[in-house]
């Protein structure tokens, strides 16, 4: 179902309540964490799943992330134009870094602060173009839309703050990421104390054997909590990259996506409220019910009584008339109910030879 209001905000709630909306949420979540450790195309997997569930929710669609039937293929594909595309983007960037770190040397500068706030405000802003760009490519489905410098700065300077929230859930997700990671490494602090304490006993008495025995029971006892603390990073690093990408598709929303022509075509910059109408694009349509047939005017008319036109002349006695069996109406079809038949009766019709034996009628 789609929002038929823009609402410029609460990304991560709304995102967050899209995500969990089904139940067994997590497991996709825990397939692509494990995922990650494929190389090349694990990531680039891991991304395109992403960002096609941020392609419906950029059409108006508000659906939780596929759980069965994903294809793993267009997947890898959506993400491999992802790559493309930052990786355009990211040589512009280095490029307009190399020369502004060139322009603060030949000023003087190269070493102040100013320099170091200009480089991390350039990051950021690039991070946030490339975004743009990614979404418009997968919209598209094709790498050149995300190149179009003109929509993309369009889109990028219109809502500007739109995309600082969005910004503040990828450095949340970081933040959060980085937790188990934290607690492994803490954990580990009393095994490498006991190895300083090792090495510098075998130092003192020339027993090389002991900090080799002592390394390699580091590595033991170190190896599984580390991997653990990886997969978990893995699996809430995931998390928040779906919940990035979905919060700029429902950032986009606000382009009128329907409207939108070729990839060179202007934006349709937003006048109201969100132009995406809840029926404008359905990947996963609802069957409606079928409607009941209606009778065409001319049974209609078949079926009303017709009123008896007399042709027997004033003062003389009229003739009875043939009585006609009652014309049965058709019912509308309805749903099959268990019913008790009625008795059916058959009405009494009069023969016209039994007519002609009894005579005229008597006046």
């Amino acid at each position: 179902m789609a929002d038929t209001t823009f609402v410029n905000g609460h990304y991560l709630s709304r995102a967050w309540r899209m995500m969990t909306q089904d139940k067994g949420w997590l497991a996709p979540m825990c397939i692509l964490a494990l995922s990650l450790y494929v190389p090349i195309f694990g990531a680039l997997g891991v991304a395109g799943y992403g960002l096609c569930w941020a392609r419906l929710t950029a059409w108006g669609v508000d659906a939780a992330p596929k759980q069965r039937g994903v294809r793993v293929g267009e997947c890898i594909g959506a993400g491999w134009r992802a790559f493309v595309i930052s990786l355009g983007w990211g040589l512009l960037a280095g490029i307009v870094t190399l020369a502004l770190t060139w322009m603060m040397d030949f000023a003087g500068t190269g070493g102040s602060i100013v320099l170091g706030i200009l480089l991390v405000g350039l990051d950021i802003f690039a991070g946030l173009l490339v975004l743009v760009a990614n979404l418009r490519g997968c919209i598209y489905q094709k790498i050149g839309a995300g190149f179009g410098f003109s929509q993309v700065w369009t889109m990028f300077s219109h809502d500007l703050g739109g995309l600082f929230r969005i910004l503040g859930i990828a450095i949340l997700g970081g933040l959060v990421t980085a937790i188990p990671l934290a607690i492994a490494v803490f954990s580990m602090i009393p095994s490498v104390m006991s190895l300083l304490w090792a090495a510098y006993y075998s130092y003192a008495t020339n027993t090389a054997a002991l900090i080799m025995t002592s390394v390699a029971g580091l590595i033991q006892s170190a190896m599984l909590p580390m991997l653990l603390a990886s997969y978990v990073a893995n699996v809430i690093s995931v998390v928040a990259m779906l919940l990035v990408y979905t919060a700029g598709g429902l950032w986009i929303r606000q382009f009128n996506v329907p409207a939108w022509g070729s990839p060179s075509d202007p934006v349709p910059l937003p006048s109201g409220p969100d132009p995406v109408a809840a029926g404008s694009y359905n990947p996963y349509p609802q069957p409606q019910p079928a409607s009941q047939p209606q009778p065409s005017p001319a049974a209609q008319a078949t079926l009303q009584p017709q009123t008896p036109v007399s042709t027997v002349a004033p003062g003389q006695p009229a003739a009875p008339a043939e009585p006609q069996p009652p014309l049965a109406e058709k019912p509308a079809p309805q749903p099959p109910v268990a019913e008790e038949q009625a008795e059916i009766v058959t009405p009494l019709i009069v023969h016209k030879e039994d007519e002609e034996e009894g005579g005229e009628p008597e006046e």
